[in-house]
């Protein structure tokens, strides 16, 4: 990735975010509110994150 992305949320910055995921020993994390919605950041890892975030949010009988 060339540049960090600009994040909604003002709670952490993209660099944090993505030190925040390194460091967790979950595959997703949540990065903050903004806009009423909760945001979070996992590794796309050729679409496993994408499957893996789909399943979390799933089995919390969110949509």
């Amino acid at each position: 990735m060339n540049r960090t992305p600009d994040f909604l949320t003002k709670e952490i910055n993209a660099s944090d975010a993505i030190d925040k995921l390194k460091q967790s020993e979950t595959d997703i994390v949540s990065v903050g509110e903004a806009e009423g919605k909760e945001w979070y950041i996992t590794i796309f890892n050729k679409g496993e994150g994408q499957k893996n975030f789909i399943k979390k949010i799933e089995s919390k009988g969110w949509i």
